[in-house]
Parts: C-alpha cells; sequence; structure tokens
C-alpha cells in the first residue's frame, strides 16, 4: 500500500514537473515574455505580409517582444505588440515586415529612431511590408507573362517588316531611289569641279573683304570713340544749356508778367502819364500851348525881348 502511494506521488511530481515544462517550452517556443515592464505598441501597415501573432518583433535587430493581434481597420492592417521597454524609441520610429527565415515566419523590424521627441505609446507607428520570397516569384511571373507579350508583338512586327522589306516593289522603289541619289551626288561634283576656279575665287575675294573690314575697323576706331566722346560733351553741353535756356525762358516770363501788370496799372489809375496819352482834351490843350510857346520864342528870337524895370516907386 505505501508502494503504491509512494508511486502515485511520483508520477503526480513527475506530470506536474511535465507540466510546467511544456509550458515553459510553449512560452519559450512562441516568444511569449513574462515582465512587468511590458508595454503594448500600435503599428500599421498596408497589408499584413503573412505576420501572424506571437511573430517575433525586433529593435535594431534585437528581440524586444511579439506581436499580440493582427486585425484588419479602416483599409489597412492594424498590429498590436507587447515590448518589454519603449524608452529608446523616438517620435519617428518606423515598422517593416520582414521575413523571419528562408522556410518561412515574418518578425517586424522597429527602427526606433533619431528625433530629440520620445515615443508616445498612444500613437501608431507607420510601417511598410517588405517582398519576400513568394512575392519575388509572384511578381516574375507576372513580368514573364509581360516579356512573352512583348515577345509575341515584337515577332509579330519583325514578321510585318520582313514582308515590307522583302515586297519587289520596295526593292524596285529602294533601288531607284539609290540610282536618283547616285545621279544627283555625280551632278553636284561635277558642277564642282566645273565652278572650282570660281569658287576658290570668290572665298579669295571673301577673305579679302573680311581683311579689309578688319583694317577699316582698327583704323577708325579711334576716330569712332572721339566722336563718340565729343557727342558726349555736346550732349552735357547742350543739356546745361537747355537748363540755363529754362531759366531765362521763366525769368522773361516772369518781366513780361510784371511789364503787364505795370501796363494794366497804367491803363486803370488817372495818373498824368495816362491823361497825356488817353485823355484826348488834355492833349489839344498841350498841342495849343506847346504852339503859342512856339509862336512866343519865334518872336523873341525875332525881335528880341524889350523890359521895363521900375525899381523902388510904384507906376
Amino acid at each position: 500500500m505505501k508502494n503504491i502511494q509512494k508511486m502515485e506521488l511520483k508520477v503526480g511530481v513527475v506530470s506536474v514537473l511535465a507540466t510546467a515544462l511544456l509550458i515553459i517550452g510553449i512560452i519559450v517556443g512562441r516568444g511569449y515574455q513574462v515582465s512587468v515592464s511590458m508595454q503594448t505598441i500600435k503599428m500599421r501597415f498596408q497589408n499584413s505580409g503573412g505576420l501572424q501573432v506571437s511573430s517575433p518583433v525586433v529593435v535594431n535587430g534585437v528581440k524586444r517582444g511579439v506581436v499580440s493581434s493582427v486585425v484588419n481597420d479602416k483599409g489597412s492592417v492594424l498590429v498590436t505588440a507587447t515590448l518589454d521597454h519603449i524608452e529608446d524609441l523616438r517620435k519617428d520610429a518606423s515598422a517593416t515586415i520582414t521575413i523571419l527565415e528562408i522556410t518561412g515566419g515574418k518578425k517586424v523590424e522597429i527602427n526606433p529612431g533619431i528625433s530629440d521627441e520620445p515615443f508616445d505609446p498612444m500613437q501608431e507607428i507607420p510601417g511598410v511590408t517588405a517582398s519576400d520570397f513568394a512575392e519575388l516569384v509572384s511578381q516574375m511571373g507576372i513580368l514573364f507573362s509581360d516579356v512573352k507579350n512583348i515577345l509575341n508583338r515584337l515577332d509579330t512586327t519583325l514578321t510585318a517588316t520582313n514582308k515590307i522589306f522583302g515586297s519587289e516593289k520596295f526593292i524596285n522603289n529602294t533601288n531607284q531611289s539609290i540610282e536618283n541619289l547616285n545621279t544627283i551626288l555625280t551632278s553636284v561634283k561635277d558642277i564642282l569641279v566645273q565652278n572650282q576656279s570660281n569658287i576658290d575665287k570668290t572665298l579669295r575675294n571673301l577673305r579679302e573683304i573680311s581683311s579689309q573690314l578688319s583694317s577699316d575697323y582698327s583704323y577708325y576706331q579711334p576716330k569712332l570713340k572721339k566722336i563718340i566722346t565729343n557727342l558726349e560733351v555736346i550732349s552735357d553741353e547742350t543739356t546745361r544749356l537747355l537748363s540755363k535756356g529754362e531759366i531765362t525762358l521763366r525769368t522773361v516770363d516772369t518781366l513780361v508778367s510784371e511789364i503787364n501788370s505795370v501796363l494794366t496799372e497804367f491803363r486803370t489809375k488817372k495818373s498824368f502819364a495816362n491823361r497825356l496819352i488817353f485823355d484826348e482834351q488834355l492833349g489839344n490843350r498841350l498841342d495849343s500851348t506847346l504852339a503859342l510857346l512856339n509862336d512866343f520864342v519865334t518872336q523873341l528870337k525875332k525881335h528880341g525881348l524889350n523890359t521895363n524895370v521900375r525899381l523902388g516907386t510904384r507906376p
């Protein structure tokens, strides 16, 4: 009886130990971690890329946690992961889903970023999905299909081109064009040979004209510069003269204004000069007085002056 109880006790202990080892193996094998400082972060990708729950999450290649959920959300994939700590993550952190091993499996690679601001756990980390081997094979299949279509089209094009270049009409037209071109080149050559002397003479004349123009320019260049300098001086003098002319015109205008003012005052005010010029009666009296004075002077010259002077007594 005691042996049976001991045996049962041993079996129970072994069972408990086996269960504990099984649980520990599952935790280690599936990547679960137990820590008091575990924190949750969220990452958003365009697609999951085959990522599964319990896939490892690494930061700069060092395993930091595991994926806890992968769900479709708002037209994209929201991935939730638990990490043992996130103190080194910055505000500009990013995530990439990459292949875990050549045979399969995926992981999340987090780039912690370089920003001065720390990462806010309430925010989402933007992520991208890297192409894996299966996706590359699929893309290569699509590429091969496109290449096949291009080759078929190229074969059709070459067939049509062969038909065009192989037709008797095209060959005859090409030969005729070559013969015509040969005839034209022969004619041009004959013209050049016949006019070689004229062409040489023309070229010599052009060289002489160019040389003469260069010589004339060298000869007249100082004179042209002098003329330009004189023109600049004349322009400056003309400018100063015009300035003085403007001053003179302003002075004359002022003088004319003053003369007009004097004439206006002369015409309006009853002065002696005004009466002398504009008063007809005063003019007639002055004429009579001058006539009498003229007669007096004439008589004086003719008869002299007879003066009777009495001093001291009255007549």
